[in-house]
C-alpha cells in the first residue's frame, strides 16, 4: 500500500498514467475518498500524469483525533508533493477539496500550473454552517446512515435524485464504513474556512465549476471566487447539483481536460 509519511500523518497516494506527462493531481471531497475519481481518470490518463490521494481522515490515510482544517489539508498537500518530488502541478478539487485546492495555491501559487474547483467555497456563511451542523447532528443521533438521509438532498440534484435515488444506496452502505470521529473532525475543519483574503495572489489560470442546482454550495460562492481569483472563469452546468462533477462525469472530465489542454497551449 503506497504511503507516504507528511507532517504527522502517512497519506495514501496512487498514480495513473503517463509518467512522462505533466501532473494533475486530484484532492477528493469532504466524506470520499480517492474511488470518486475512479471514472474521471481514463479521460486524462493517456496525457497526464494523474495523482489521487485521501486527504487525512478520509480512505486509507491516517485518522488522528483533532479537527482536519482546511489549512491543514493545503499543507498536507503541499508536503506530499514535496515528498514526491513534484514541484508544479495542476489541481483539480471537488468541494471541500475545491477548498483545499482554492487554499493551497493562494499559499503557494507558484507550484500550481492551473487549477480547477467545482462545488467549492472560500469561507463558511451562516447557512453553509447550518447544513454542516446537521450533518454532524444527524452522525451523533443516528450514524453515518442518517448523516447520508440528511445530506443526500444538499449533495445531489434533484433530476440526478429523481432518476438515480436506488443507485445511490451504494454510496450510503460505503459511508457506513467511515467512522464517526474522523468524519466529525473532516465537517468541524470545514466550518472554520476562509481563504477570501489569498484568492487574489492566486496567479494559475482558474477554472470555477458550479452545478445550476447546488443548494449546498450554491452559484453565488461560485461567483464570488471566479470574482476574486485574477485569472478565473465561471462555468455554471444547468441541472445538476453540488456533486456535479460525479453526476455528469464525462462531462465533467471533458470540460476539465478541455481546460488543461488550453491553459498548456499559451502557457
Amino acid at each position: 500500500m503506497p504511503t507516504l509519511p507528511v507532517d504527522d500523518v502517512e497519506l495514501y497516494y496512487e498514480w495513473h498514467g503517463n509518467p512522462a506527462g505533466p501532473v494533475v493531481v486530484f484532492v477528493n471531497g469532504l466524506l470520499t475518498d480517492l474511488a470518486s475519481w475512479a471514472g474521471h481518470l481514463p479521460f486524462f490518463t493517456d496525457r497526464y500524469h494523474c495523482l489521487v490521494y485521501d486527504c487525512r481522515g478520509q480512505g486509507q490515510s491516517a485518522k488522528p483525533d483533532h479537527v482536519y482544517t482546511i489549512r491543514r489539508h493545503s499543507a498536507d498537500l503541499a508536503g506530499l508533493l514535496a515528498a514526491l518530488g513534484i514541484a508544479r502541478a495542476a489541481i483539480v478539487g471537488l468541494s471541500n477539496g475545491g477548498a483545499t485546492a482554492l487554499d493551497f495555491a493562494a499559499a503557494q501559487p507558484a507550484r500550481v500550473t492551473a487549477l480547477v474547483v467545482a462545488g467549492a467555497y472560500a469561507s463558511v456563511d451562516a447557512i453553509l454552517r447550518a447544513k454542516l451542523l446537521s450533518w454532524i447532528g444527524a452522525m451523533e443521533c443516528g450514524g453515518s446512515p442518517l448523516r447520508f438521509d440528511v445530506a443526500l438532498p444538499w449533495v445531489w440534484g434533484g433530476t440526478f435524485l429523481e432518476q438515480n435515488y436506488a443507485g445511490l444506496q451504494g454510496y450510503r452502505e460505503k459511508g457506513q464504513n467511515l467512522p464517526i470521529a474522523p468524519a466529525r473532525n473532516l465537517i468541524a475543519g470545514a466550518l472554520v474556512h476562509d481563504c477570501r483574503a489569498g484568492l487574489p495572489a492566486i496567479t494559475a489560470p482558474t477554472l470555477v465549476v458550479v452545478g445550476e442546482d447546488d443548494v449546498l454550495t450554491p452559484p453565488a460562492l461560485a461567483r464570488a471566487i471566479a470574482a476574486a481569483v485574477p485569472r478565473a472563469e465561471l462555468e455554471i452546468l444547468p441541472g445538476l447539483g453540488h456533486a456535479a462533477a460525479l453526476e455528469q462525469v464525462e462531462a465533467f472530465s471533458r470540460l476539465v481536460a478541455g481546460f488543461l489542454a488550453r491553459v498548456e497551449s499559451v502557457a
